[in-house]
Parts: structure tokens; C-alpha cells; sequence
């Protein structure tokens, strides 16, 4: 894990599993769990990554639901196809 410069809602909704990974520690089966509804992480846990990733915790929260809505309504659409 490395101190990154500021990431941005749009930077973080575009960040792959792997980057999320080197730039926090996190697992990727926890990120996908968590972006996929099966699971969120707690508030503590966010804090943790808001820090890491040198992002407003508020900013994050909504980056990171936005990005789960967009998972979720893509698996939907991989479903129903």
C-alpha cells in the first residue's frame, strides 16, 4: 500500500478491483462483494479507505454507492439479456 494524491469520485469509479487493492490492502473479493450488494463495509471500514485513498469520506460514500448501483444494474441487464 503507497500514499496516493487525491482521488476523485470520478478517478474512484473508475479504479479496477486490483488497483482498489494495491491502494488500500482490500481484498478484491471484498470490494466486489461490497459492489455487488452482497455485503457493505462498516464505517470504520470507509474511514479507512476515504484515508487511504486521500478522499473526502462524505465524497466516498457517494462515489462508492453510485458505483454499486452501476454494478447492480449491470448485473441486472447480464440477467434479464
Amino acid at each position: 500500500m503507497y500514499v496516493c494524491e487525491s482521488t476523485s469520485k470520478e478517478k474512484f469509479l473508475q479504479l479496477s478491483y486490483r488497483d482498489l487493492r494495491q491502494r488500500t490492502g482490500i481484498q478484491i473479493s471484498n470490494w466486489s462483494k461490497w459492489f455487488n450488494g452482497g455485503m457493505s463495509p462498516t464505517l470504520d471500514t470507509l474511514r479507512r479507505i476515504a484515508n487511504d485513498l486521500n478522499m473526502p469520506l462524505l465524497e466516498l460514500i457517494e462515489a462508492f454507492e453510485e458505483r454499486r448501483s452501476r454494478t447492480i444494474q449491470r448485473s441486472k441487464e447480464t440477467e434479464s439479456a
